[in-house]
């Protein structure tokens, strides 16, 4: 037998690849003790003289009790699968099954997941789109208002609302101002916070959902903090629910909690909260580096203004135009268009710096304060030398970008026909069943061309990010088909597709023509 796993980091490892994505940690020694390097030394289980996670009574008891001091909740749970088991646990905490759910439509997956167990009728507020991007903004207290009373006409008040802050993106919401709107009703708020384990220690620590008082919050530690992939934090601010959230851990938690990952969320917690110095130092690399990006030209660096309540600086979000230049005397017919995946593809394959997504037109790079200075100028230098190289694609009059005055101060996107998020704002389908009940029909395969009129048994998404282009119970449209469609061709990984040699498949249930 071989040890293909090793065998394939190990090479990965040695090749030098930068990592601009999770985890936080950066494949650093950032505590600078053994912990890194006696992982087997610390494998421990429940055991005569340690502790449990489900029933702490001694060290993990106090961990614990030190965590809800420090944010200043009703209580803090470590989770070791993830976001997911925590975004799984608060839902089924909040919300009986059947009843209804009002969502960010940009929410993760997993809580698209946890609609579809609890057969939950979704209502869905949809962030408007930063000016010039497909990408969203966020989800404000009169956006929430407003879709409250609209389902207060018909007597269909949510049992919970779910809306992620920071986006993958780095977008915040006004918790603050939306728990405001809620409070009136009782109606429990839960924040995915997953991209957002790093904002408590950050100078303005009242832009985490948790100080900013919303009734669960869900941070993976492992995303920007220095901790083991799968790794988070629910953190609860409303007393009656913790009798619940406790019922449902013990479901979606494993019985036998790795203490490796408790271990690394104590120590990354505890080295945040004792080293208030590294966030300040990050800070200002960061500020450098983009007043450095400014300078770019067709790889632009996302920088909302008053375009929403509040942005994480952390995430580097570039937006790419242009086309790169065939190889000198070739017809220029075979200029390769810039999009995001190949930028993320020469990024890679060029200057071994990994992005953590590539979307239609951008990608994410995510930091943490374990990005040293080295890394923001040696990453500098790599996109100004691919920006130097990209030149100005033509409309179809023959016109530049300079000659159409199209550029953003923020970013610029090619005007494309039928973008998958289109400037006008995202395409929400009609919703013919809950996402649960179309989920538990038979399904079957029906190609994507041909598709129009039937509906959705799956949810399709590009991942990451993750979020639904289609749910399991809405119709298939034209524009859905054309949105899916241009994903593919872009080169996103898309999931609940599949690819034959004669075209995209999708699952669907009964058609209704």
């Amino acid at each position: 037998m071989k040890e293909y796993i090793n065998q394939y980091l190990d090479r990965y490892r040695k090749a030098d690849y930068y990592p601009w994505h999770m985890p936080g940690h950066k494949r650093q020694d950032v505590f600078k003790d053994d912990f890194w390097e006696n992982m087997f030394l610390r494998d421990f289980t429940e055991a005569e003289g340690l502790d449990d996670l489900h029933e702490p009574e001694l060290f993990m008891k106090d961990s614990l009790e030190q965590m809800q001091r420090f944010y200043g909740t009703e209580k803090t749970y470590m989770m070791v699968n993830g976001a997911t088991g925590g975004i799984l646990t608060a839902l089924y905490a909040c919300a009986p099954e059947g009843a209804s759910v009002l969502m960010g439509r940009n929410c993760h997956k997993s809580v698209c997941h946890a609609v579809s167990l609890l057969n939950l009728k979704p209502e869905y507020v949809v962030p408007e789109l930063l000016p010039g991007t497909d990408i969203f903004a966020d989800i404000t207290p009169e956006q929430m208002e407003q879709a409250l009373n609209e389902l207060k006409k018909t007597d269909r008040l949510p049992a919970v609302v779910v809306i992620t802050s920071p986006t993958y993106e780095g977008v915040i919401s006004d918790i603050c101002g939306i728990k405001n709107v809620l409070e009136p009703y009782n109606i429990p708020l839960i924040v995915d916070e997953a991209h957002g384990a790093h904002l408590p220690f950050m100078p303005k620590r009242n832009l985490s959902a948790v100080a900013a008082g919303a009734d669960l919050v869900i941070q993976s530690t492992h995303k920007t903090l220095p901790s083991l992939t799968q790794t988070a934090l629910l953190h609860v601010n409303r007393k009656e629910l913790v009798p619940k959230v406790e019922r449902y851990l013990h479901i979606f938690q494993t019985s036998s909690p790795s203490y490796l990952f408790t271990q690394s969320m104590e120590k990354a917690v505890v080295y945040a909260g004792n080293h208030p110095e590294v966030f300040d130092a990050y800070r200002k690399r960061l500020k450098h580096f983009r007043k450095k990006c400014k300078e770019l030209r067709h790889i632009r660096l996302l920088q909302p203004k008053q375009t929403c309540y509040a942005y994480d600086k952390g995430k580097l979000v570039f937006t790419v135009s242009g086309v790169h230049p065939a190889e000198s005397g070739t017809d220029s017919r075979n200029d390769i268009p810039a999009t995001g995946p190949w930028l993320a593809h020469v990024l890679a394959a060029e200057y071994q710096q990994v992005v953590e997504m590539a979307g239609t037109h951008h990608v994410i790079l995510m930091t943490s304060f374990a990005d040293k200075k080295k890394a923001f100028e040696h990453l500098y230098e790599i996109l100004k030398h691919i920006d130097s190289e990209l030149t100005e694609a033509a409309d179809k009059a023959g016109r530049n970008a300079d000659q159409m005055n199209h550029v953003d101060s923020m970013s610029v996107l090619p005007d494309m026909e039928n973008a998958v998020l289109c400037s006008t704002g995202f395409h929400l389908p009609e919703q013919v069943m809950t996402p649960g009940a179309a989920w538990r029909l038979d399904s079957s395969r029906e190609k994507l061309e041909e598709a129009e009129g039937s509906i959705a048994a799956d949810y399709v998404y590009a991942y990451p990010p993750g979020i639904a282009v289609i749910t399991p119970g809405e119709k298939i449209d034209g524009q859905v088909i054309r949105d899916i469609t241009q994903m593919v061709e872009t080169g996103l990984n898309m999931i609940g597709v599949e690819y034959q040699t004669d075209g995209i498949y999708i699952p669907v249930t009964e058609p209704v023509r």
